[in-house]
């Protein structure tokens, strides 16, 4: 019935996920929860008791769990509760690209920007090859917190470093980086010699 509903609002979501979760079917449970994220159903108190039920079950994530990582490392860091997201993060036996970010920009939310930093400095010393969107998860940290150097240097790595190609949202960071600081006219240059037009975010 759940598949053939025309339409889902989040109490159908959350009805079936506690269905799922009184027949003790966890990994159903996680399966209709990522769904859900996938979905762009943003996680109501109740669903948020429900995972935390599952989560509960076991002092540490299960091997299933470890699959649906950075779904829960991302739903944890947006309902503030970083620590927990943290311990999914150091807890999974395998992390891609996706994980690594979302942990970033969960830094990046709770403005521990440093920790931001040294994550992505861990990306490499991992063997990956950071990519734009890691960038872009350091860059808009950076930004919160008016990190000029870093900021700067961040984006440095990126163009010299790794030959990457920003794109408009990584320029917009760093305009918001310089222009928090008070660097108006090297803003205002920046901003003219954006390789990008007809974009009137900067």
């Amino acid at each position: 019935m759940f598949d053939e509903f025309p339409k889902r609002d989040l109490v159908s979501w959350n009805t079936s996920i506690g269905g799922y979760l009184c027949a003790h079917n966890y990994l159903g449970f996680l399966d209709i929860f990522v769904e859900l994220r996938r979905d762009g159903i943003c996680a109501s108190v109740m669903t948020m008791l429900c995972v935390l039920s599952v989560i509960g079950l076991s002092r540490r994530p299960k091997i299933s769990f470890l699959v649906y990582g950075t779904e829960f490392i991302d739903m944890y860091a947006k309902f503030w509760l970083l620590v927990k997201a943290v311990n999914i993060f150091d807890n999974m036996e395998t992390k891609d690209m996706k994980s690594w970010t979302t942990m970033i920009m969960g830094y990046g939310v709770h403005e521990q920007v440093k920790n931001a930093i040294v994550l992505f400095h861990r990306i490499v010393d991992e063997g990956f090859r950071p990519n734009q969107v890691n960038f872009l998860a350091v860059l808009s940290a950076c930004s919160q917190e008016e990190l000029v150097e870093d900021g700067i240097n961040c984006f440095r790595k990126m163009v010299l470093e790794y030959r990457l190609t920003p794109k408009i949202e990584h320029y917009v960071c760093l305009v918001d980086i310089l222009g928090h600081a008070g660097l108006l006219e090297i803003t205002r240059e920046l901003i003219k010699g954006l390789p990008i037009e007809g974009d009137s975010t900067a």
